[in-house]
This record gives C-alpha cells, structure tokens and sequence, in this order.
C-alpha cells in the first residue's frame, strides 16, 4: 500500500476514525508521502536517470511546496461555494481537480524540470487521486458538520 492507496484491488485503504484526522494527516503528511512513494516507485519501475546520491526527493518536495498549495487552495475555494448543492461528492471533487488544471500544470511542469517525465506523470497521477480522496473526505465530513449544526 502506498499512502494509503491500495497497490492491488484485493487491499482496501486504511479507515481513520473520524474525517477531521483524516484531512489532518491528508493535509500534513499526505501529498509528501504520496511525492516520496511516487518517485520511488516511478524509479523502481522504470529507472531514473539521475543517480541516487545526486537526487533528494525533499528538496524537491520543498521547492514544490507554494505550487502544491496553490493547486490545493484552488480546489478548496471550489468545493467552498458549493457545499450545500445537490452534487455527489464524487462529482465535486472531481470537478475541483478539473477547474483547477492550470495549478495541477504549474505543478506537474515543475515536476517535469525536477525529475523525468514519466516520473512526473505518476507522481502527478498519484497526488490527483491522493488530493480526490482528501476532498471527498472533507466534502462528507462538512456536509455532515452542516447537518448536524441546522435545525429540523
């Protein structure tokens, strides 16, 4: 399992006890671990072509911290104003990565400067579904918090 998303269709994610934690540690720990277990298994898989001693995935991590977050607070601002629709959560997040495509970019393109594209393109394709189901989680745990704090 790598951060959380199963390596086979047989393993099933990890259940936090509550959604708070959840986008607590999505938040936190989330996307880096995603970024480290991306670059290793890009390198497993097909080989870099960097050396290991002149490639330190936390520096990168470090220099693609305000383009990550920016793609985030992109997608945040999204799901912000339509909370209280009738869209499936699925549908929202979903519609959060799409609209934010231009900071997804920024950050894939520095990615592609940083490390070899095919390397990029999985760890960009683990963090997009990584990021989907962070939203999803707070998607649910907000609605839920709206329920709860309106009347009958």
């Amino acid at each position: 399992m790598l951060g959380g998303i199963p390596t086979t269709g047989k393993e099933r994610t990890l259940q936090f006890q509550s959604a708070s934690r959840t986008r607590q540690i999505f938040r936190r720990e989330g996307w880096r671990s995603a970024l480290v277990a991306g670059w290793l298994a890009a390198s497993l898989l097909i080989g870099s072509s960097a050396k290991a001693d002149e490639f330190d995935p936390l520096v990168v991590y470090e220099e693609a911290r305000a383009l990550n977050e920016q793609w985030q607070a992109c997608a945040a601002s999204f799901i912000k104003g339509r909370l209280k629709t009738h869209q499936t959560k699925e549908w929202l997040a979903e519609q959060a990565l799409d609209r934010c495509r231009a900071e997804q970019s920024d950050l894939g393109e520095f990615l592609i400067k940083s490390v070899e594209e095919k390397s990029a393109g999985n760890v960009m394709a683990l963090l997009r579904e990584k990021y989907r189901s962070g939203l999803i989680a707070a998607i649910t745990e907000l609605r839920a918090r709206d329920q709860r704090a309106s009347p009958r």
